[in-house]
């Protein structure tokens, strides 16, 4: 619980500076950079955090990293999306996401069975996957961004040397900076 206020705390101070450092700039500015957090994930004491660089109007990479003591896993992605459409309130995207991860926690479908497999064992999984990416990213505020996306794609399991389809679908609050 004082993980999570402490983390809290900072990120409250981080949406404070951004914001103060966003009146003082030009009105005209874009915001090429984001901060996110999955709320979601923080209520389960999972700790979610990526980070979006936009190099275009139309293209952006993210970089995510997720873990938990409590789960015991690790994960790190790498996103490049494409915003195909002029910029709005609400923005579509579609892009590619590259994830590795280890946990105890064997999870997806066997792309041999459609069957769902969770477990844990004894040692930890290894595994790697390529995404398709589907989202959409909202303004709430000038200094409040909503996103949800949802992921699909193939996983192989290094531990097991298996390849299996996973899926996700991610929610984030962000603070444009």
């Amino acid at each position: 619980m004082k993980t999570q206020i402490i983390l809290f705390l900072v990120l409250a101070n981080i949406a404070i500076a951004a914001a103060q450092e966003s009146v003082q700039k030009n009105a005209e500015f874009e915001k090429k950079n984001v901060l996110y957090v999955n709320p979601l994930n923080l209520a389960a004491q999972n700790y979610t955090f990526t980070y979006e660089r936009f190099t275009s109007s139309h293209h952006s990479y993210k970089i995510m990293l997720s873990g938990s003591e409590k789960e015991n896993y690790a994960a790190l992605a790498y996103d490049w999306n494409f915003y195909p459409f002029k910029k709005s309130a609400v923005n579509y995207f579609g892009g590619l996401s590259l994830t590795g991860y280890e946990c105890p926690l064997e999870a997806g479908v066997p792309i041999s069975r459609p069957v769902n497999e969770f477990f844990e064992g004894d040692e930890d999984q290894y595994s790697v996957s390529l995404q398709l990416v589907n989202g959409a990213l909202m303004k709430l505020f000038n200094r409040l961004y909503f996103e949800i996306d949802g992921k699909i794609g193939p996983e192989y399991n290094l531990s097991a040397k298996q390849y299996r389809w996973i899926w996700s679908v991610n929610i984030n609050l962000g603070v444009p900076f």
